[in-house]
C-alpha cells in the first residue's frame, strides 16, 4: 500500500504485494549487491511490476466516454479523470 493502491474489486493488491516480496527476495539472493543500492533497484523492479497492474485495472476506463486526457506541461505523463 506505500507505492500504490489498486481498487479492490479487481482483486490485484494481494497480487501486487507478492509480486513486490518475490522481486526482493530475488534480489537479496543475487549476493551481488551493496546494501545502499537495494532500494534504488527495488525500487525501478517493483516500478515495472506496478505499471503492468496499473494498466491492467485502468485498460477497461478507456471504454468510459466522459474520460478527459490531461499532459502535463512536458507532455510526458498522461492522468486522467471523469467529469
Amino acid at each position: 500500500d506505500a507505492m500504490c493502491t489498486f481498487n479492490p474489486q479487481f482483486g490485484q493488491g494481494i497480487t501486487h504485494a507478492c509480486r513486490h516480496a518475490r522481486e526482493l527476495r530475488k534480489i537479496f539472493n543475487e549476493h551481488c549487491h551493496k546494501l545502499e543500492d537495494i532500494s534504488y533497484i527495488f525500487n525501478r523492479r517493483a516500478s515495472a511490476i506496478s505499471e503492468e497492474c496499473w494498466l491492467a485495472s485502468t485498460t477497461s476506463d478507456w471504454k468510459t466516454p466522459t474520460l478527459k486526457l490531461i499532459k502535463t506541461d512536458k507532455n510526458e505523463l498522461q492522468t486522467f479523470r471523469f467529469l
